[in-house]
């Protein structure tokens, strides 16, 4: 068998359900899926070594039919998620609203949640508004002069627990998990005619929610404003 050159691999735990999807990454879209139901709710305490055998097998069949290694995927898990919000401000004499202004804020904001909630990883950050000497602006208006920023934020974010059971059942199946994506947030991105839950997972990787924060991805050439931004946020 050989590596899987020019496929994306999306794996999803929905509804007692393990799909394995995979992705044409020069064309962009779905090449393939194969659905398989759990032996049992993926969050009760099952023996560990039952759901590594379970997973590791239905990876195997899928990769022999293939010929082709899944070496890393990303990840859309319905396990129960939380939202916080937060507002935080800059304030600083007369100047032009610049890229970094926003990106330091982000970082703060960013810090401030996991000091506060330890116990849980942040999977998604979303921008809700800016405010510019209390003027809302949905979208980051440049080279506006202004003394006060505000920017209001949402954070999703999975209990720690869970992501790294979750990373050492995969780990022990020699794949490694790149993202994890909300399944409750993604099901905002699902359109008419979508065959199954990957497909909105990949919207939201490919930066669907342009509002979106890009936590884990991949510095692409030719990037824009939000992708320069947010990629430097770590």
């Amino acid at each position: 068998m050989k590596k899987a050159r020019n496929k994306e691999f999306f794996f999803s735990i929905v509804k007692n359900i393990f799909c394995i999807s995979y992705f044409d990454t020069n064309e962009n879209k779905l090449i393939n899926y194969h659905n398989f139901e759990l032996p049992d709710n993926f969050e009760n305490e099952l023996n560990f070594e039952i759901l590594i055998k379970f997973f590791s097998e239905k990876i195997k069949k899928i990769e022999k039919e293939n010929s082709f290694f899944i070496e890393s995927a990303n990840i859309l898990v319905d396990f129960e998620t939380h939202l916080l919000s937060l507002s935080i401000k800059n304030l600083a004499d007369k100047k032009i609203s610049e890229e970094k202004d926003v990106r330091r804020l982000i970082k703060d904001a960013k810090q401030l949640i996991t000091k506060s909630n330890s116990s849980e990883t942040i999977l998604h950050i979303l921008i809700n508004k800016y405010l510019f000497d209390k003027i809302e602006y949905l979208n980051f208006p440049e080279n506006l002069s202004y003394s006060e920023l505000i920017l209001d934020l949402s954070f999703i974010t999975l209990k720690n627990y869970r992501i790294k059971k979750t990373q050492d059942i995969f780990k022990n199946c020699d794949v490694m998990l790149n993202k994890f994506i909300s399944y409750d947030y993604s099901k905002n991105f699902i359109k008419k005619g979508d065959i199954n839950n990957c497909i909105a997972a990949k919207r939201i990787n490919d930066g669907a929610n342009p509002s979106e924060v890009k936590i884990l991805s991949i510095i692409k050439k030719d990037q824009g404003f939000f992708e320069k931004l947010f990629n430097l946020i770590g």
